[in-house]
């Protein structure tokens, strides 16, 4: 009866909470439940927000440049961590856990957008776009296929070389796409591009 009554109130926790931020987070860590095989993150910010992210066998935990584990973390312990979204829009997903010094700072603030640092998509589409809505878009490449991609809440778009906004990204625009996999082998996008590709010049052959 205990137990259920700490499943509950976990619940009603991870609904409560505000959506957590995409990225490099530092945090203090609170407390974690769980096993090691995989649990949740009990995370408090400076700023006093609390934030739970989920962590599994995927995730990678490092204290002083060596891969530890889930239970050689402390309360207290300041972490930076490398998360992702998860179905749940409460949750995280954290990728990579690193315990660092008391008292760290992140140079450039808290949060800082995972495009800027760890570039991962290892797909790319060329293509028009045949729909799209808040969320995501269809793209039909050369072939005919079509290709469904989320849009990320750190999904760079460029136009003719400057960064811009979403709007690049409309019904009938040519545009590029890098994008990859998420945890659940969906297709999201870590950058849109549209406009000329510049082309090496051609020299005219010798005579």
């Amino acid at each position: 009866m205990r137990a259920g009554g700490l499943s509950v109130l976990f619940a009603a926790a991870a609904l409560a909470q505000p959506h957590p931020p995409l990225g490099l987070l530092t945090a203090d860590l609170d407390r974690w439940e769980g096993s090691y095989d995989g649990g949740h993150l009990l995370l408090k910010l400076d700023s006093a927000l609390e934030y739970q992210c989920r962590f599994d066998g995927r995730s990678f935990f490092e204290r002083d440049g060596r891969r530890v584990s889930i239970g050689t973390l402390r309360p207290g312990d300041r972490l930076e961590i490398m998360t992702d979204r998860t179905t749940n829009a409460s949750l995280c997903f954290a990728r990579r856990v690193k315990v660092m010094p008391a008292g760290y700072v992140a140079p450039q603030g808290l949060v800082r957008a995972t495009e800027h640092f760890a570039p991962r998509g290892n797909l790319l589409y060329s293509g028009v776009v045949v729909r799209r809505d808040d969320r995501r878009f269809t793209i039909r490449v050369r072939d005919g296929i079509e290709h469904t991609v989320l849009l990320r809440p750190d999904t760079r778009f460029v136009l003719d070389g400057t960064t811009t906004d979403a709007s690049v990204v409309a019904v009938n625009a040519r545009i590029f796409v890098r994008a990859g996999l998420n945890l659940d082998d969906e297709v999201e996008a870590y950058q849109v591009v549209k406009g000329e590709i510049m082309q090496p010049e051609r020299r005219a052959p010798r005579p």
